[in-house]
């Protein structure tokens, strides 16, 4: 079938050395770069219109995207709530993953706020007992329709090679495979599930993140952007 066909086309493809390093660097490759020669990512706020018929591209478009002040925490928060309620809009059951972290716990409480009740999907590990406890407050609090699953070595083992199969570039998010075992588990109920990737980025969900924040300030021309990320982001 398809994923055979995709695998042999893998099996063909050479790497490109030079962006193998940036992911040494950053943990992935950056966009527009992949690891492979002649073979790109789209740019962000890019969509691909390609014709099936013709066989070919036929144009790439560049979203238009909006500036607003979060200064104004009114006007931001009406703004995430749009769009988390228009996220929600499906044909088919909705679900959340749910961590008990900033990100998931936002959209969350706003679901609540509107009376909008989805079944959340949850990750419990044993080497992370401090997480649980601000999920199971948070999931207390709102009284979410949660099933939480238990992921240990032996889930990892289940799963590793079947995810492996279908990742197309290395990506150094061990988060991955807890994620993946997650979805296999929500997908007997759901087919559609809300996430908060890319909250924590704008949220300061970690200390890396307003620690950046605050080396904006310095004009150092010596102080590479390279040098900052060394001096603040924790080591692999």
């Amino acid at each position: 079938g398809i994923l055979n066909y995709l695998k042999r086309i893998k099996a063909t493809l050479k790497f490109n050395k030079n962006n193998i390093n940036n992911f040494f660097i950053f943990g992935y490759i950056p966009s527009p770069y992949t690891m492979y020669n002649l073979i790109y990512k789209l740019k962000p706020c890019h969509m691909l219109q390609y014709n099936i018929e013709k066989k070919k591209i036929e144009k790439i478009k560049k979203f238009k995207t909006k500036s607003i002040n979060i200064n104004k925490i009114n006007e931001y928060k009406k703004l995430i709530e749009k769009k988390i309620l228009t996220h929600i809009e499906a044909d088919v059951p909705v679900g959340l993953y749910f961590s008990g972290g900033t990100d998931s716990s936002l959209i969350a409480a706003i679901l609540k706020k509107f009376n909008k009740k989805l079944k959340t999907f949850s990750i419990t590990m044993n080497h992370k007992k401090e997480d649980q406890i601000f999920f199971k407050k948070i999931n207390s609090n709102l009284k979410l329709q949660n099933k939480a699953f238990q992921f240990t070595i032996n889930e990892f083992n289940k799963i590793y090679k079947e995810l492996m199969g279908k990742v197309d570039e290395p990506l150094a998010d061990h988060s991955l495979f807890p994620t993946y075992y997650l979805s296999k588990k929500a997908s007997k109920e759901v087919k559609v599930v809300l996430s908060g990737e890319g909250g924590d980025e704008l949220f300061w969900g970690y200390n890396r993140h307003k620690i950046l924040n605050k080396l904006k300030k310095y004009k150092d021309s010596k102080m590479t952007y390279l040098d900052k990320l060394y001096f603040t982001l924790p080591k692999f």
